[in-house]
């Protein structure tokens, strides 16, 4: 997520990611001082078959969580490590492959008075495409005042235009 000179204004951002039949983690992101976003705490994993209501809570929960002006971290320390190890293994896996494989990821930032649900295409975690790219012709948005049960619905239709 990138925000660039002129758009609205990027507030709390959260990444919510659905392996289907198995489960689903939601997480807040940090924003660092020069902007750019990192995964943060809380891990909030949840079976794959949760209440709608109940998965709209987490991610309440998880953009309530969300950091602004974060220092960059030293990508060599063991506070980093421990931090990007803490995201794969919140759901029972050793590697970023075993976590990238078979996964769903949707952004979800506050944009102005709404939220805006990005689904992504995953390119796995080798190769040229590797990672989850943005698929901006999927966004939908909702306004922050939805309910929880619609914003667990708004992520799950989300997820559905994930590539």
């Amino acid at each position: 997520m990138s925000q660039s000179s002129g758009a609205l204004p990027i507030g709390p951002c959260a990444q919510a990611y659905w392996w289907p039949g198995k489960m689903i983690l939601v997480h807040p992101l940090a924003r660092t001082e020069p902007g750019f976003y990192i995964s943060a705490e809380p891990w909030m994993a949840l079976p794959s078959n949760v209440n709608h209501a109940i998965l709209g809570s987490a991610i309440r929960e998880v953009l309530l969580a969300f950091q602004p002006n974060v220092p960059v971290p030293d990508y060599r320390s063991p506070a980093w490590k421990a931090l990007r190890l803490a995201r794969i293994h919140a759901v029972g896996v050793r590697s970023e492959r075993q976590f990238m494989n078979g996964s769903k990821l949707v952004g979800i930032s506050t944009v102005g008075q709404n939220l805006r649900f990005t689904p992504t295409r995953n390119g796995g975690s080798i190769g040229p495409d590797r990672g989850y790219r943005d698929l901006p012709e999927g966004i939908i948005e909702a306004p922050l005042t939805i309910d929880t049960k619609g914003l667990g619905l708004k992520v799950i239709d989300a997820w559905a235009r994930c590539a």
